[in-house]
């Protein structure tokens, strides 16, 4: 069918040398090949749409989203669907066997990133919600309920359940029944609150470009946002994943390759977030002028240690560091790489986070190693500290992104936006394993009132009182059973 649509003769080895050889004569070839593949299949759901007219044309149809790279969604979406039915399509965000609630936002972002490039081709998205394989030592009843909650935060508006499997033990899937019930209430009222939810504070930037899974490993192909899942779901300041919106931006080395020139230049007119690997990229589309700084391989002493600024302290060194070479008396210097030898004395090497104000009116911040790490005794020690944590906090601050914030050091994700009565929402997914009897926060603006959501889907008020600065609710937020609040 290619070759007859394409008046060739290829064999499967051509055809595959001209989709990846780059070359903008074969881009035909590609677009041919992706359509013959469209086809067919959509040939094929229409197939199981006529089955299902001749019984009942009415029968509303839905579909699976395949994976990020939403390949042929709409289109299939549409044929099944049924006449006059909306096109329904589940997210491809399932966390399954999920080893904790570390990366917990990987699925937000995957979510996140289906719901944009669907975005007014696909009219209601539903969760994926499935317990595989089925039982709690898979997949808690508190992990079903804040996948269900974040769910409904990146667009949901229900879900395909699967939390029982036929032919096994039905008791197992007893404590999923019950919490869904009981916070029947809740998703009702948190899916028209997020209708009008403005987000806030920091941003991890979706691509417009649209890739297919031929083009692995292509910007969607991972599945994570290091600055998401390695830093700042932990850290309690407002997270969010969004091609467009307000906040810092905090852009992934591994997705600079889904923007154009022109969208990046909009980025720095902000406040962007980067590794010394994104900047480089950066640097050598031509945007180096608004960083403020090179970026060098480093080839001097052993780096071992970094004194932040604000806090006077060390923290582990970076991983994959690089020097970061100020251009100019204006780049402020927030920490500084060091050597030591045993704890005795220090030499300063070079800049290890810098940040410029640059041509555009943005803020550029670079940080010389990157957060995409993993979690073992050194790597991701660099970033998950108190210290850094403050250090961000103050960035954010002084550049008028952190409207609100959770105070305490404990593992926390909140999703925070405002409201169009002026109610600023926080969502607080507790993450960690310490469980929080009371909740600190800390506010750009006064609040006066604070209310929070019931289970049944009430706003009442929450108690709370004011120490040192911080608004401390008191309500718990126990682990993955999110708490949400509203402050005015």
């Amino acid at each position: 069918e290619f070759n007859r649509r394409a008046g060739t003769n290829m064999t499967r080895e051509d055809l595959i040398g001209r989709i990846f050889s780059g070359k903008p004569e074969d881009e035909r070839y590609r677009q041919i090949y992706l359509d013959t593949q469209r086809d067919g299949i959509v040939s094929a759901v229409k197939a199981m749409r006529e089955g299902i007219d001749s019984v009942d044309p009415a029968i509303q149809g839905a579909i699976s989203i395949a994976a990020n790279y939403c390949e042929f969604t709409e289109d299939i979406a549409d044929a099944f669907a049924g006449k006059g039915n909306p096109r329904i399509a589940r997210f491809n965000n399932g966390a399954y066997g999920a080893a904790g609630a570390r990366f917990f936002t990987k699925n937000a972002a995957r979510a996140a990133m289906q719901r944009e490039t669907l975005r007014g081709k696909i009219d209601v998205f539903l969760a994926e919600t499935d317990t595989c394989p089925h039982n709690r030592y898979a997949t808690g009843a508190a992990l079903l309920h804040a996948q269900m909650t974040s769910s409904i935060l990146e667009g949901a508006k229900g879900a395909k359940h699967w939390i029982t499997q036929a032919g096994v033990d039905l008791s197992a899937g007893k404590a999923y029944r019950a919490i869904l019930a009981k916070h029947a209430g809740f998703y009702d009222a948190l899916m028209k609150l997020s209708d009008s939810l403005a987000p806030v504070g920091c941003r991890i930037p979706l691509s417009a470009k649209r890739d297919y899974e031929l083009d692995v490993p292509g910007f969607n192909a991972k599945l994570i946002s290091p600055w998401a899942t390695c830093v700042l779901e932990r850290f309690g300041f407002p997270l969010y994943f969004a091609r467009e919106g307000e906040g810092a931006v905090f852009l992934d080395e591994d997705k600079i390759c889904g923007f154009s020139d022109a969208e990046l230049s909009a980025m720095l007119s902000g406040t962007v977030f980067l590794s010394s690997k994104g900047a480089k990229q950066l640097i050598d589309r031509g945007l180096g002028g608004l960083l403020g700084i090179e970026v060098r391989e480093w080839t001097g002493k052993l780096y071992n240690q970094e004194r932040i600024r604000i806090t006077g302290t060390t923290v582990r060194r970076q991983m994959e560091s690089r020097e970061l070479v100020p251009l100019s008396e204006d780049v402020e210097v927030l920490s500084m790489a060091l050597s030591t030898a045993n704890g005795i004395g220090e030499e300063v090497l070079f800049p290890a986070v810098t940040l410029y104000q640059n041509a555009l009116g943005g803020t550029a911040v670079v940080f010389c190693g990157t957060p995409d790490t993993g979690f073992g005794y050194n790597q991701s020690a660099a970033f998950l500290n108190g210290a850094r944590k403050k250090q961000i906090g103050d960035i954010l601050r002084r550049t008028g992104n952190l409207p609100v914030y959770y105070a305490g050091d404990s593992e926390v994700y909140l999703r925070g936006g405002k409201l169009p009565d002026g109610r600023l929402m926080c969502v607080f997914f507790n993450i960690g394993l310490d469980q929080l009897f009371e909740i600190p926060i800390v506010t750009e603006k006064p609040v006066e009132k604070l209310e929070m959501l019931t289970p049944e889907g009430e706003s009442v008020p929450c108690p709370f009182r004011v120490e040192e600065g911080s608004l401390i609710a008191e309500t718990p937020a126990y682990t993955l059973m999110p708490v949400v609040l509203f402050l005015s």
